[in-house]
């Protein structure tokens, strides 16, 4: 992309031949013969930081705020390989659910966005005034809703069993915090979120036993003894089924609606 540029005559124009600059944010020509490249509504530290990114033979050494502004711009300016690069390294630091949403459509990454999207109904905590203005009322008034059936599915649920709740599942805190977690996790993973209810399970009991890197929470002995642990897990798989479908009826079942900031 640079290359196109530099090699782009704007005094003799070819025919049909646009000036690539046209499609990459933050550079403009200028000057007499707009031979000279200014960058517009991108900061000098951010560049540096870019710039930094490139001759780098990884990102390690980059904090994770730094790999966002490297993203950003390599994505703008049509870096594939250090944008490829920015996201597996990204992938690993395990941002939060409002982080990728907001990555995966500015840097239009669809193989983030539906996990991302969908992991947002099932964690604890409701969205804030500052994650609506993120991701945008449309898809929060979708969060919101399919977060309300989902109560209303458990709810349901206690109903049908008057309330005598199985002692196999474990009431716990802890037990659930680590059951979402892991779900979560597997949320991050690409096409994930498609999959169907009984892998799902699968996938995250096998994240569950899967070495720990001294971050995650524990699901209790008693639950790795029992068959609690599988029946949590399976209520958190119903409970992200509906909130799934619900979703998909107003975005459909590929990633590129769910891109749109709305």
């Amino acid at each position: 992309t640079l290359g196109a540029i530099l090699a782009y005559n704007p005094k003799k124009p070819t025919p049909g031949v646009k000036d690539p600059i046209k499609s990459i944010r933050g550079l403009l020509r200028f000057g007499d013969n707009l031979e000279n490249l200014q960058l517009d509504d991108v900061r000098s530290d951010d560049f540096d930081t870019f710039l930094a990114g490139l001759r780098a033979t990884n990102n390690s050494e980059f904090t994770l705020e730094e790999r966002k502004i490297i993203l950003t711009l390599a994505s703008d300016w049509g870096f594939e390989d250090l944008r490829n690069r920015t996201i597996r390294e990204i992938e690993k630091l395990h941002p939060s659910p409002i982080e990728r949403v907001l990555l995966a459509r500015r840097c239009k990454i669809q193989k983030w966005i539906r996990g991302a999207v969908l992991s947002l109904t099932i964690l604890p905590e409701s969205l804030n005034a500052t994650e609506i203005q993120i991701i945008g009322t449309t898809t929060a008034a979708l969060v919101w809703k399919a977060r309300e059936e989902i109560f209303i599915h458990r709810l349901q649920a206690l109903a049908t069993k008057n309330g005598s709740t199985s002692n196999a599942q474990c009431a716990g805190a802890t037990c659930k915090q680590a059951i979402r977690e892991a779900m979560l996790r597997i949320l991050e993973k690409s096409g994930a979120a498609g999959k169907p209810e009984t892998e799902l399970v699968g996938m995250v009991e096998t994240e569950l036993n899967a070495p720990k890197s001294g971050q995650e929470v524990s699901p209790c002995e008693a639950c790795k003894a029992g068959t609690g642990l599988k029946e949590g897990i399976t209520q958190l798989v119903e409970a992200f089924k509906l909130a799934r479908l619900i979703m998909e009826v107003q975005l459909g079942k590929d990633g590129a609606k769910w891109l749109e900031p709305v």
